[in-house]
This record gives C-alpha cells, structure tokens and sequence, in this order.
C-alpha cells in the first residue's frame, strides 16, 4: 500500500510479544483510517463523546492481540454496555481494561467466557497480580477499583464488598489467622465423601502448603511434583515456570497422592485426577459447591496469602518469597509487606550481629553434606 507521495506503508502492528506471540498485522482500512484520524486508544472518533455504544463497537484494542481479541470481542463488548458507563470516555476507559483482563483470564488463565466465572475478585486479583506488576500502585488500584466496580453491576453472583477508589487502599484478601486456618482445614476433612475430603486437601496442600494461583493448581500434574529426602518440590510450568518447595506440615498430602496416583496414571492431574478439564474453574466449582457450613469462608486468594504471609513472618527474604510464588515484580509484594513481625530484643540483637546467619549457613552447609552422602551411596548401591 502507497500514501500520496507513493511510499510504501505498513499497517500498524498489534503488540501480540505482550501475550507470548509475534506482531500481527491489522486489516485496516487505511484511507479511512487516515483521513478521520485516530484518537489515542484508536477508537474511530466521527461520533459525539457521550455515545457510548459508538465508542464500544467501534473501539480497536492496543494491548490485546488480534486473534484473542476476535474470540472475545462481542464478550466484553456486551460486558461493557451492560455495566452502563456514564460517558464515552468512560466506557473507552472500561473496555481497555476488561478487554485485556478477559483475554489474559480466556486464553492464558483457562477460563470460560462467563461473567460469573471471570468477573470474580480471584481472577481480578490475579491478573492485577500477575499482569499488572510492572504498573504503579496507584494504575493497579485504579484498575481494581473500576474491575470491582464493573462486575458488582454484571455479575450477581460478585460479593458485597466496600466501594475503592484509585487513591484507597487496593482490596487485598486478608491471610487467615490459626483460628480461621483450623476452620478452614475442618471444612476440607468434613467434606461428605472420601474423594471431596481429598481434593479439598490437595487444595490446601497446593495454596496453603504452597501458595500456586488457582489455574496453577488447576494445571498442576502428578509428574509435576518430585518427592525426595528433602521434602516434596513442585515444578510448576505455565506463564511463570518455578519451583516451589511445599510446607513440611502439608508434604504429607502431596506425597499420599504421588503414592496412590503415579503408579497409574503419572500424567493425571494432581486436584481431582481423572478429569480432563485443566480450566481453572474446577477449582472454584468445587468450592462453591462445597457443603461449606463454617464460619470461614474457604477461599484461594486467602489460602495463598496465607502462605505468603507466613513465610514473611518466619523472616524469608522478599525476594525469595516473590519468586517462589510467581510474582512479576518486587513491586507486587508491597502490600504484604505491613505483615512483617516484630522480633523479640534478643532476636533482634542475634540477627543484626550475624548470630543467626551463620546458623543457617552451617545449617544449609550440613544439609548438603548430607546430600553429597546419600548421593555417593547412591552410586555404590549402583554399582554393585
């Protein structure tokens, strides 16, 4: 294609490398897109600014790749209109967002394309968790704000939470304290069959015991978790591949499964083996369903704080802790931050005077001559 001058044009590329593809060229129409012109977020501007329906069918994401955005295109057009933004302006701003969390949620995170099962505070708090780190706080919380807000008005399954703004506090999910945990683990072993009681504690074992998001511990397989002398470590693949030690208290769960599952099916998902389904919302059906009964509601975005949470009061550095549970930032680990403990004066003078440094440097240094051990009789049971 030729401008007036005859030079060659290229159409405009969409950022598709954001979502793990290359460049994919638009079908644009050039003469009309030129001699309009484009406003910054591409949306055709030869109507009024309160036309909100206008600006909805018409708007051309930026930040979505082509092919998602073609699958979910009338989705979260409709979504938009049915949240009934007050201005054009506004329903440009809601579209923007809803149409890069929608995507991220269908293609990415395995959901459906229902409102009650995207438009929830697990996937907002995800995707603002694992797409959003690079933004600043104030972006996130804005983003959360108007998510919230978008999904209290089309999905009335969505909780009864306070009303945020972009300058409060961004909804966090509390941890549960040893209280709420101990209801938490009575709810999984008073489920109504044995196969409930055991996925409701793999769950625990993989969000409590190990803090994965839900589509991971959907996605999780049995040939996925490796049991050894050290404990049980899980390789985790997907949008931020890791390993991921799992709490001692809960490795007894994990390695029960191994036991019993890999023998007959080492490919089978390790919540709920036997199904086919990998969506995440398996995950969030059975809870729903669940005869839950307790004063504690049992929630995924809670036990993975929890987790978190604890690692941080057991003085874990940051930057471990945010690599262990996928983060994409450091920055995503702020808000966790005011759960720091308060350590006893004693403690306090041990660790800044290196006390307890070098303990755990023996103590990892012990533990690998131990390895080295067991690996050098390994090899002469071998040989023999």
């Amino acid at each position: 294609m030729a401008d007036k001058q005859g030079k060659a044009q290229s159409a405009p590329l969409t950022p598709g490398y954001l979502l793990g593809r290359p460049p994919t060229p638009w079908p644009v129409n050039h003469n009309a897109w030129f001699s309009a012109g484009m406003n910054q977020d591409k949306t055709i501007p030869d109507a009024g600014p309160e036309d909100v329906t206008h600006v909805v069918m018409n708007y051309v994401p930026r930040y979505v790749d082509l092919h998602d955005w073609l699958v979910v295109r009338e989705f979260v057009q409709q979504a938009v209109l049915d949240s009934q933004p007050i201005s054009g302006d506004e329903a440009r701003r809601r579209i923007t967002i809803v149409g890069m969390m929608v995507a991220w949620a269908h293609r990415l995170a395995g959901y459906d394309l229902d409102r009650t099962a995207i438009f929830t505070l697990d996937v907002i708090g995800e995707w603002i968790d694992q797409e959003c780190g690079h933004y600043s706080l104030k972006v996130r919380k804005m983003y959360r704000a108007r998510l919230k807000s978008i999904s209290k008005t089309i999905n009335p399954e969505f909780p009864d939470v306070p009303n945020e703004t972009a300058y409060q506090s961004a909804w966090n999910p509390d941890p549960y304290s040893a209280e709420e945990l101990a209801e938490v683990v009575g709810w999984a072993n008073g489920q109504s069959t044995a196969m409930r009681r055991h996925k409701a504690l793999v769950l625990l074992a993989l969000t409590v015991g190990a803090g994965l998001y839900t589509q991971e511990v959907a996605a999780l397989k049995v040939s996925d978790i490796e049991v050894d002398d050290d404990g049980v470590l899980l390789h985790v693949r997907g949008e931020h591949p890791r390993e991921v030690p799992v709490l001692a208290e809960w490795e007894g769960v994990l390695r029960e499964l191994v036991a019993n599952v890999r023998p007959v099916d080492p490919e089978a998902f390790a919540f709920a083996p036997g199904r086919t389904n990998k969506k995440p919302n398996v995950v969030t059906r059975f809870v729903q369903s669940s005869n839950k009964g307790g004063k504690v509601e049992p929630m995924t975005r809670r036990m993975r704080a929890t987790w978190v949470v604890e690692h941080i009061k057991a003085g874990v550095p940051p930057q471990v802790i945010a690599e262990a549970a996928g983060m994409v930032t450091l920055r995503s680990f702020d808000k966790w931050l005011y759960h720091y403990r308060e350590f006893e004066t004693e403690e306090y003078r041990c660790l800044l005077r290196d006390e307890m440094r070098e303990q755990k440097r023996l103590s990892v240094a012990n533990k690998r001559a131990r390895k080295a051990q067991r690996e050098s009789l390994r090899v002469v049971d071998e040989e023999r």
